[in-house]
């Protein structure tokens, strides 16, 4: 094959790609700008709620069963429910300073909760006390800001710290 057809065929590709995701986006902007709205409007009103709640209680954000995937928290005027039901639990620290230190709302389901709650077990942390005192000790642990809410920098370490020790293991360290 020729160089120049192999470079004609390689710019067919690509305009190709360009031209499929251009009209991609362009088909689907309308429901692209929903979504991005109602997250917007979902992470202000969790923000909100953070203001008013005391920084060591975790939020709650019930989801919604089929009309948004299980991962999307959809905005009701009724978002908190008890922990029993099923539902994903938005948990962050008091709000962000205006230095912005990096610590995002989370919005964690039953099941990340759950293996947040194994990770915890694994680094050391043991299980006889309650989720906010278990992520307490490790952020005290770990000389992390201790507010007993998972923030996106105590996963962060909580996900090194569990790499770091599954690779010892590995390593027969």
């Amino acid at each position: 094959m020729k160089k120049e057809y192999y470079w004609f065929f390689v710019l067919i590709l690509a305009a190709a790609v360009v031209a499929g995701s251009t009209l991609g986006i362009t088909m689907n902007y309308k429901y692209i700008s929903e979504q991005i709205m109602k997250e917007r409007s979902q992470q202000e009103a969790l923000e909100a709620q953070a203001q008013q709640k005391p920084a060591s209680s975790p939020l709650e954000v019930k989801i919604p069963p089929q009309d948004m995937p299980p991962d999307i928290p959809q905005k009701s005027s009724n978002t908190t429910t008890p922990a029993t039901t099923q539902s994903s639990t938005a948990v962050s620290s008091a709000p962000a300073p205006a230095s912005g230190n990096g610590n995002k709302l989370l919005v964690l389901s039953q099941e990340e909760k759950r293996d947040i709650e194994m990770m915890l077990s694994s680094v050391g942390i043991p299980a006889n006390t309650d989720y906010s005192q278990r992520i307490r000790q490790f952020q005290e642990k770990n000389t992390l800001t201790a507010t007993g809410i998972m923030d996106s920098q105590t996963l962060g370490a909580l996900i090194n710290k569990v790499t770091i020790n599954q690779a010892n293991r590995h390593l027969g360290r």
